[in-house]
């Protein structure tokens, strides 16, 4: 399984747009959703907790260079005594930077990325069960 995925994390890296993949392992979800983060956003429904993760050396796919890019992982939970939990793994942008914003329903990740000279913008749609792109 974990070749699997890190076959499907690097095919995912080559191609230049970001890509969102829901993660079903049920110890993934639980252990990133226990551990205890700095970057914790919230609303009246769900916490989310967001993990940089650096991706191998040439990731970034610019021609001639060993730059890397990066994922982030989304550990989303509910609020209960026994919360239902879900993560996400985004990626791979180039130099990310984000902010989160909050509201009722969802909480809106905007991550900037991209090389100096030509920086793109995407939002993301945080729900439990879901990450969707706002603006494709």
């Amino acid at each position: 399984m974990s070749f699997l995925s890190l076959l499907l994390i690097t095919t995912q890296l080559i191609s230049s747009e970001p890509t969102v993949e829901k993660i079903e392992d049920s110890e993934l979800i639980s252990l990133f959703n226990s551990l205890k983060t700095e970057n914790r956003y919230t609303n009246e429904d769900i916490s989310l907790s967001i993990f940089k993760k650096s991706n191998p050396p040439g990731s970034a796919g610019i021609s001639g260079g060993h730059e890397i890019s990066y994922s982030f992982y989304l550990a989303v939970s509910e609020y209960d005594e026994y919360p239902a939990q879900s993560l996400f793994l985004i990626g791979g942008f180039i130099n990310p930077q984000y902010t989160v914003e909050t509201n009722e329903k969802y909480l809106a990740l905007n991550v900037k990325y991209g090389v100096f000279n030509d920086r793109k913008s995407k939002t993301y749609k945080v729900t439990l069960n879901k990450v969707s792109v706002l603006n494709p």
